[in-house]
């Protein structure tokens, strides 16, 4: 989850909040028997019907043994989207990226730390 320390400025507030609503989008698309790309789906057409970005090179992930498995969640729906059914038990981190413009992200020097292709701000939840 991501929040603001400090004061944050209104666009950055305003990042925030469509990234939880994303986030709380998504939610109605957990029943057994949902399609994996219907999560996606809600997160996408949130972000995009507001004028933001859904990264494409992070996306959620399965959990189990390890913490990142099988199957990829991703927040948008492509050509790349697995069509898995959700089934009874699975657990699944989603973990929408919302960016200020452009879906597209840069790594920085340190290989970890990502920002947006404008330099605008990045928001995970």
């Amino acid at each position: 989850m991501t929040v603001a320390v400090g004061k944050a400025s209104e666009p950055a507030k305003k990042l925030l909040r469509i990234t939880r609503e994303c986030w709380n989008a998504r939610s109605r698309s957990f029943t057994a028997g949902a399609r994996l790309s219907e999560i996606g789906s809600a997160v996408q057409a949130h972000a995009e019907g507001n004028g933001y970005g859904v990264v494409r090179d992070l996306v959620g992930h399965g959990v189990g043994y390890d913490v990142h498995e099988e199957p990829r969640v991703p927040n948008y729906v492509g050509a790349d989207t697995p069509n898995i059914i959700l089934k009874k038990g699975m657990v699944i981190a989603i973990e929408p990226m919302i960016n200020a413009g452009t879906w597209q992200v840069k790594t920085l020097p340190d290989g970890w730390d990502r920002q947006n292709r404008r330099r605008l701000p990045l928001r995970p939840f």
